[in-house]
């Protein structure tokens, strides 16, 4: 019998969407199937991918409503609604803020119900502007059409917006709506409250700006494909931190093949999640590829410190100096204090006194030699 998961040093991590903790306590407190945590790994994988190093702007899918209740094909028997729940009690015992999942809770109602008295060719649009006082969201807005079609399936997309302001948005919502509600609406507005448009699906695709949609290359889903079936054995067997160290790969994988691809340097199979996973000469080398094609920025973004799930391995058996690469040699002269306590995000060690960019004193005396 597994033991309730403690979520002391974590917290950040159980609130991750992509964070292989998830799955974690998909197992241990849902019971969640391995059918089911396959198919949720790989969408996450993918998802990851398209959103991270694509960027794709637009995501087609699939939903269907029985008896009321929106059900996702790739997740079993849970509702959409169940899955909201499982995330605000992960957000709830992590000790997090809820006002903002509460919030799509109440949107995933009201969309229910929508759909329900739509007419098959009708649509409804759900607007989810990025929430202000969350650092961890990707400061862009994400807007959800939905297409009611026969049988109750339903014909979803994401669109994923980088340009359009919170004032911008309630423009659009105002034109597309045919009501000028939206004057006024925050983040929270919007969420908890889709819309029901006289647009029709491609019409509301072209308004929210994509006149080309972004396709993401099937090497993705391949390369996601072979790798789950290791992260779920890892998972299964209790080493949560292989199954972190797989997605790492993955990450860092997809982020240099695609950069490689973009310089025309010919052919990339050789970036192997599978092979880094298991071979560090391997993993060392495509990491080192991985911070020339963009890998620092990328590891940067979110704040001073970086906020990604990325793990550049810097163990004594590895001649490494990717992390000094990532701190800069201009910071070396600079004096802090190590004042907090926690899991330090190189060695993964706690507890720990830690300083900036939640590092303990022993890593970052070794980060700085390297440096030096």
């Amino acid at each position: 019998m597994h033991s309730e998961i403690n979520f002391a040093g974590r917290e950040s991590e159980y609130r991750k969407q992509y964070s292989v903790y998830y799955y974690q306590w998909m197992q241990e407190s849902l019971k969640t199937s391995d059918d089911v945590l396959t198919k949720v790994i790989d969408s996450n994988n993918v998802n990851w991918a398209a959103e991270h190093v694509f960027k794709v702007n637009y995501r087609e899918y699939r939903l269907e409503l029985r008896n009321g209740l929106l059900y996702s094909p790739d997740f079993g028997s849970k509702t959409l609604l169940e899955m909201t729940d499982d995330a605000i009690a992960i957000r709830e015992k992590a000790g997090a803020n809820l006002d903002r999942v509460e919030s799509e809770r109440l949107g995933i109602i009201e969309l229910q119900s929508k759909l329900q008295l739509l007419k098959p060719g009708q649509v409804t649009v759900l607007m989810s502007p990025t929430d202000p006082n969350d650092p961890n969201m990707g400061g862009y807005s994400m807007i959800y059409v939905y297409e009611k079609q026969e049988r109750n399936q339903i014909r979803a997309t994401a669109i994923r917006n980088d340009q359009l302001s919170i004032q911008e948005l309630r423009v659009l919502s105002n034109y597309m709506s045919g009501i000028s509600k939206w004057n006024t609406a925050d983040h929270l507005d919007f969420v908890a409250n889709p819309f029901v448009t006289n647009l029709g699906f491609e019409e509301v695709i072209n308004e929210c700006g994509v006149s080309q949609k972004d396709v993401l290359p099937k090497w993705v889903e391949d390369m996601s494909s072979g790798i789950v079936s290791a992260m779920l054995s890892e998972l299964n067997t209790g080493n949560i931190e292989n199954v972190k160290q797989i997605f790492d790969a993955f990450q860092m994988s997809v982020k240099t093949r695609h950069e490689e691809e973009r310089k025309g340097s010919g052919e990339a199979g050789w970036i192997d999640p599978l092979m880094m996973f298991k071979d560090e000469n391997v993993w060392m080398s495509v990491q080192r590829q991985f911070l020339l094609s963009g890998g620092k920025e990328m590891m940067t973004t979110g704040g001073s410190c970086g906020a990604t799930d990325i793990e550049l391995r810097s163990d004594d058996w590895r001649t490494n100096n990717v992390m000094s690469t990532l701190l800069g040699a201009e910071e070396k002269d600079e004096s802090y204090s190590f004042d907090h306590e926690g899991q330090c995000v190189v060695c993964k060690k706690d507890p720990r006194m830690l300083g900036p960019c939640n590092i303990c004193e022993q890593c970052d005396h070794k980060i700085r030699a390297q440096v030096e």
